[in-house]
């Protein structure tokens, strides 16, 4: 109920909403108004294990619209739906789903709570090392209209240890307004990987989660796009506790007439933490690709390193790249850095591989791979490395990060 009447008091973004001045919101009004605040039902899938990744172990097939869950994994891992919980444990659930750090003033993240009928949560017990990746697939159904309010809780233990891989699929049709909160607890660890890179996957994504770490906790987070008409995903990662740490990239390819934008928020609230933030795309056609950064450091929140950076790089004349990297600092023992590149084809650079022999179109492609691979050694879950170079056409080559 609190979510309904927060979603009916806050207004409605416009393009006079700094956040949301480059949001085509007219790509969203059309399933808005055909669902108005009802979960879609979809269609119902047999569990089974998605085609992404066909050899990997620990993979769920969820499917958001219904709330089926198919699980083919490890026994240690607890992926629950809320309707299920005990009452002792839907009070903890609870707790973490009303945490107040979140876009919770956010338009969609309020529709989202208002509209949710059920959620899920994944709990990875203390002490915990999941050895093998988790692979969770949003799977919507093909003849889904309007749209669809997806809620993921995942709480990671004390030192625990897990890696978590999501990927979506879906029809052309829907738009997925879906809501992640994420709890680390005292030397927690999570690699977490967003992957929109399949044909399948659903046009219109607005993603919004939401990170909070205690004590000496460990979150890397990867955002790979590749697919779908329109993606805005808004990351917001709180360093709740000393010496917390996080690592936020992003890697996407626009085309066409795609819009990818991506929010990031960090907020130092502790001394002696870090975060480095770096994301890298290239634009192409008519497509626009976006970056909103901002790194804020508290008062008591001294000796923390922070660096944020993005790298774009604008293939076609009708193509467009913006990035707006910033700083609220309140501490003064910091170290702190933010910046963005942006870039051109290199008309030198392509004379220069046309004078041995090498086409136009062909060497315009080379530099570009040579751009993005710089964006995929982070990626240290090898298989989903070479996947997201497949997907993208990248050569393979040597060295990189493990």
């Amino acid at each position: 109920m609190k979510q309904k009447a927060l979603f009916k008091e806050l207004p409605f973004p416009s393009f006079r909403s700094e956040a949301y001045r480059h949001t085509p919101l007219h790509r969203f009004m059309k399933a808005l108004s055909e669902s108005s605040l009802a979960q879609d039902k979809g269609e119902r899938y047999s569990s089974g294990r998605p085609g992404f990744f066909p050899k990997m172990q620990n993979t769920y097939s969820v499917l958001p619209a219904t709330y089926e869950l198919g699980y083919d994994g490890a026994p240690q891992v607890g992926l629950r739906l809320f309707s299920t919980l005990a009452e002792k444990e839907r009070e903890i659930v609870k707790s973490y789903v009303e945490h107040p750090y979140s876009s919770a003033q956010d338009p969609f993240v309020a529709l989202n709570g208002a509209a949710m009928q059920e959620g899920i949560w994944l709990d990875i017990p203390p002490h915990t090392v999941v050895k093998t990746p988790i692979y969770l697939h949003h799977i919507l159904g093909t003849s889904s209209r309007g749209l669809v309010h997806p809620y993921l809780l995942v709480t990671v233990g004390e030192k625990a240890n897990v890696t978590l891989l999501e990927t979506v699929s879906g029809t052309q049709k829907l738009w997925v307004n879906g809501v992640k909160k994420i709890f680390l607890e005292k030397e927690g660890l999570l690699a977490h990987y967003e992957l929109h890179t399949e044909g399948g996957s659903v046009q219109r994504y607005m993603g919004h989660v939401a990170v909070t770490q205690k004590k000496k906790s460990d979150y890397t987070h990867h955002m790979i796009a590749a697919e779908g008409e329109t993606v805005r995903h808004t990351l917001g990662v709180l360093l709740k506790e000393a010496e917390s740490q996080a690592a936020l990239y992003g890697l996407y390819t626009a085309k066409g007439q795609q819009h990818f934008e991506h929010h990031v928020e960090v907020n130092h609230e502790a001394p002696h933490t870090r975060s480095h933030t770096f994301y890298r795309g290239t634009a192409e056609e008519q497509a626009l690709g976006l970056f909103y950064g901002n790194i804020g450091v508290a008062p008591q929140a001294q000796q923390t390193e922070a660096q944020q950076l993005h790298n774009g790089w604008i293939l076609s004349s009708g193509a467009r790249i913006y990035a707006h990297p910033s700083l609220a600092i309140g501490a003064d023992q910091v170290k702190c850095t933010h910046g963005a590149t942006l870039q051109k084809v290199d008309e030198e650079a392509l004379n220069y591989l046309r004078m041995r022999g090498i086409s136009s179109s062909e060497a315009g492609k080379m530099m570009m791979h040579a751009f993005l691979a710089k964006g995929v050694d982070h990626i240290g879950h090898l298989p989903t490395r070479a996947y997201v170079m497949k997907k993208m056409s990248i050569p393979s080559r040597s060295g990189g990060r493990s």
